[in-house]
């Protein structure tokens, strides 16, 4: 993938800043240790700003995959910010140290007890730029009984979705056993917390951290839709939900066949969180699951679905699967050959 004309022109910008650190060195013009360490250091904040220009093009080359496009110039924004913040103090610094008069005294503070003082509050002011998004996000207070209310795409499970994934966190440890390991859920909440916490698996992993390739995603996710009783056109309306933007974006964080859709920058997800599938696509989909949905292709343990939401109306093949637990927000299903008590 090439670099785009933006991208281009953040790199020139980064190329020309780094330069300009390290072209005293190249021309022998510096001798003070002191200001070869600060353009040593400013001139690889400037590096950093120029990897991050060209993070978004190595990233898909490296992973044959896009995962939200944004975030890559998010991140050339930052290092460029903090490159420049450190410019302006360092600049300023010499420019006052060579001032008359400041010369003495400048030096008596560097060298003297305060020597700490002035490296100190230039790098809280750096790291205060640097996590000042962070802070602004953490102000929004969630619900005390909702895990991401602040999220309106959780809040159709409703305020007691944290005691639930509690009772199901509960249920599910208490069956976990090398015979229970492999989990299909829709949730990310929980995919997260049985691969992390348990050392499970997973039959459809999140795509923005998984290594497997979009194919095999496609594969599994028909799996799932033939262990929920689906025929083909019914897994199309599913993992697209009718292609109908609202209703993507009403699902939105909280279920993996979403977030699957919203990794591509093809399907037009990564900038608004909607999104538009061409007929193309749907029809390879169709596709993909007559040749891949089948129950038994991989190996499914358990399931946990919702019990409320635009999703609560799935529910497995009874032959294959038995419901052992539920509660206001989860149903879990196991297999049938384990069921236990």
């Amino acid at each position: 993938m090439k670099l785009t004309p933006k991208e281009l022109a953040d790199a020139w910008v980064a190329v020309v800043c780094a330069a300009a650190a390290f072209m005293p060195f190249i021309v022998g013009r510096v001798r003070s240790p002191r200001v070869r360490r600060l353009l040593l250091a400013q001139g690889a904040l400037f590096l950093l700003a120029l990897g991050g220009a060209a993070s978004r093009s190595m990233f898909v080359r490296l992973t044959h995959k896009m995962v939200q496009a944004y975030h890559f110039d998010i991140q050339y924004e930052k290092m460029l910010g903090i490159a420049s913040a450190c410019l302006l103090v360092s600049g300023s610094y010499l420019l006052v140290r060579r001032a008359a008069g400041a010369t003495r005294l400048l030096d008596r503070i560097w060298r003297g007890k305060w020597a700490s003082v002035p490296p100190l509050l230039c790098s809280l002011g750096v790291l205060g730029f640097a996590i000042s998004p962070v802070r602004a996000e953490s102000v929004k207070l969630p619900s005390p009984t909702h895990v991401r209310s602040d999220y309106f795409h959780y809040r159709e499970l409703g305020d007691s979705y944290l005691e639930d994934f509690g009772q199901l966190a509960g249920e599910l440890s208490r069956r976990s056993s090398d015979r229970f390991r492999v989990l299909a859920t829709l949730d990310l909440e929980v995919m997260s917390w049985w691969v992390t916490f348990r050392h499970g698996a997973v039959l459809a992993p999140d795509p923005f951290s998984t290594t497997l390739p979009d194919a095999e995603i496609e594969k599994r996710l028909a799996s799932f839709g033939a262990i929920l009783g689906l025929d083909a056109p019914g897994f199309v309306r599913f993992v697209t939900q009718d292609n109908d933007p609202q209703k993507n974006n009403a699902l939105g964080h909280n279920n993996v066949v979403n977030a699957f859709f919203l990794s591509h920058n093809k399907y037009g997800g990564l900038a608004r969180w909607y999104l538009t599938i061409p007929p193309a696509e749907l029809e390879r989909l169709d596709r993909v699951f007559q040749e891949h949905a089948r129950v038994d292709r991989y190996r499914v343990d358990g399931l946990v679905l919702f019990s409320r939401g635009c999703l609560a109306e799935l529910q497995p093949d009874p032959r294959h699967f038995s419901r052992v637990f539920e509660n206001s927000t989860f149903r879990l299903y196991v297999a049938n050959d384990l069921v236990t008590p």
